[in-house]
């Protein structure tokens, strides 16, 4: 099973006001999950033909049923992957994510 992890950051909203946002999104061989917070929190998750999602309150719960991870071991994840080690491990003692010194 091939499995990817994408994180990104932005912006939404009106010019004068923005809203950040982050999606976190997973992909499988046949599934995808997208998880978006922001100015409105939702998830959908596509599997084959079919699609789930769920918004507000719904769209983290669904997401990690679904993904298999919440999103904080989603985020370590993402950050071991592609910042490299040392940095990943320096990011989660500044998190909090982690009880080392």
């Amino acid at each position: 099973m091939t499995r990817k992890l994408r994180m990104k950051h932005g912006t939404e909203g009106p010019r004068h006001d923005p809203y950040g946002f982050t999606e976190y999104e997973l992909l499988e061989d046949t599934r995808r999950v997208v998880l978006h917070l922001g100015l409105a929190e939702r998830c959908t998750a596509e599997e084959g033909n079919r699609i789930v999602q769920a918004q507000g309150d719904g769209a983290g719960p669904l997401f990690e049923r679904i993904a298999g991870m919440t999103v904080a071991t989603f985020e370590k994840a993402w950050y071991r992957i592609n910042r490299g080690y040392e940095e990943a491990r320096a990011m989660e003692r500044l998190a909090g994510w982690s009880e080392e010194p």
